[in-house]
């Protein structure tokens, strides 16, 4: 791509600027102005997402909606994971058929190249964030994006991201499944999830392209896809209907991703054989997460309590419900609240069997231990006060408390609501709970963060 030496110089001087000042400003002679915005704008954006294409020179960035609507490093590191699980698991014939998934995902160990399974091909290539962090993974890998200006910026950027074996095809994807008569290890596919008047779609069939009638091809073509979805989606609902489009059962593992404890992808992988126990992974995974060579998997096991998780269960036994208190709630009890992932799958009666914890209700989605644990999937808090929503009990309760973080879990009032009855500031070193008990009674759990004891 040509880019005169102004833009460039342009583009270098105002690199930290800020693009709608600059925008406003009359562009200096030579200076595609339109360009150097959407460069600038990009390495910005680069520098919280792609922090590996923003430290380095030379790389090309779209309009600002690519730019938004691409995944994240972290997560794109997450997916390499899932594949170098799965080819790891097509080559090594010692491994167990089933289950096996779960047992390596719970191994703190680098995952070495495979060979096999050698080929893959992104249908949805956009930005190629998820594309760069995949191909790595195979000898032959090839894009398919339908606008003509991503695939140009692909063409440019992969060689400088050591993906000089990427092979980039401008055109639909669909059309390029039907058409090609090769076969694939593994088809990932990230369908749009937006009309075409921009606004967003949630349903598995309202994104483009429509994956549902496109699955028994894709079994045909290739040995695993990967689907990138909605955080939206009814998991069951889009399990279901990926296997019923199929016509049997193809999903062997969901992915519920998060990262600092907002839900951002639903991860589907399917494959021709199936699973008789799919595996289901809640994953939060930090921005911070530093990026190495070792294994997203690893490091999280290694950061574990600090603000990284990952738990799996079979996917049949996730919506099973979890034991309910019975006793009174006491001080020096651990509360425990799950992560987004946690929360979006459902899985509480796996996590609290696995870390006996107890429901405060049904409902509540809040849980009790009587002792501290480590590498809970989500936040702990030791409770300090417990009270009922009786004014006199409320005047102990509150006694020496002017601020506190406050949530509320199937309980009648808003967070606010109760913060302004209480006549409490917001955030400070207490964290107030206001749920419902098993026996409909409202409580109040005044807590600590464990640690920040």
């Amino acid at each position: 791509m040509l880019i005169s030496p102004e833009t460039l110089h342009f583009i270098a001087e105002h690199i930290n600027d800020d693009v709608h000042r600059l925008a406003l400003k009359k562009a200096p002679a030579g200076v595609d102005l339109s360009f150097a915005l959407d460069q600038i704008q990009g390495r910005q954006t680069a520098r919280k997402k792609l922090p590996s294409w923003a430290a380095l020179d030379g790389i090309l960035y779209p309009r600002h909606l690519s730019m938004e609507q691409c995944s994240s490093e972290v997560t794109g590191r997450y997916k390499r994971d899932i594949v170098q699980r799965m080819l790891r698991r097509s080559s090594d014939s010692s491994c167990p058929q089933k289950g096996s998934i779960q047992r390596e995902c719970c191994q703190n160990s680098s995952i070495p190249s495979t060979q096999g399974v050698t080929s893959m091909a992104d249908l949805t290539g956009g930005l190629g964030g998820d594309f760069s962090c995949i191909a790595p993974c195979f000898s032959q890998a090839v894009y398919v994006e339908r606008q003509q200006e991503l695939c140009d910026l692909a063409r440019h950027n992969f060689p400088l991201l050591g993906l000089s074996h990427a092979e980039v095809v401008c055109g639909d994807g669909v059309d390029f499944l039907q058409s090609s008569s090769v076969s694939f290890g593994l088809i990932f596919m990230d369908p749009a999830r937006r009309d075409s008047h921009g606004g967003r779609t949630y349903g598995l069939s309202d994104c483009t392209p429509d994956v549902l009638p496109m699955i028994p091809t894709l079994l045909e073509k290739s040995r695993f896809i990967l689907f990138k979805l909605s955080p939206m989606l009814d998991i069951t609902q889009a399990v279901n209907s990926i296997n019923a489009a199929a016509g049997h059962g193809v999903v062997s593992s969901i992915h519920v991703v998060s990262v600092d404890n907002e839900c951002k992808e639903l991860l589907v992988v399917l494959q021709s054989e199936g699973e008789d126990e799919p595996m289901l992974y809640c994953i939060n995974l930090r921005s911070s997460l530093p990026l190495s060579d070792s294994t997203i998997v690893g490091g999280l096991q290694e950061q574990s309590g600090k603000g990284g998780s990952l738990f799996c269960c079979p996917w049949i036994t996730g919506s099973a419900a979890a034991p309910v208190v019975t006793d009174a709630l006491q001080p020096g009890q651990l509360l425990f609240e799950p992560n987004a992932s946690i929360m979006k799958a459902g899985c509480f009666g796996p996590v609290a069997a696995t870390y006996q914890l107890q429901a405060v209700s049904a409902d509540s989605h809040l849980f009790i231990a009587d002792g501290i644990h480590t590498g809970l999937p989500g936040r702990s808090f030791v409770i300090e006060r417990v009270s009922s929503m009786n004014r006199k009990a409320l005047r102990s309760f509150l006694e020496g408390v002017e601020r506190s973080n406050v949530s509320v879990r199937h309980f009648p009032l808003s967070a606010e609501q109760l913060r302004k009855r209480l006549k409490l500031r917001d955030g400070g070193e207490y964290y107030l709970f206001a749920t419902t008990t098993h026996d409909s009674r409202h409580v109040l759990l005044l807590c600590k963060k464990v640690e920040s004891l």
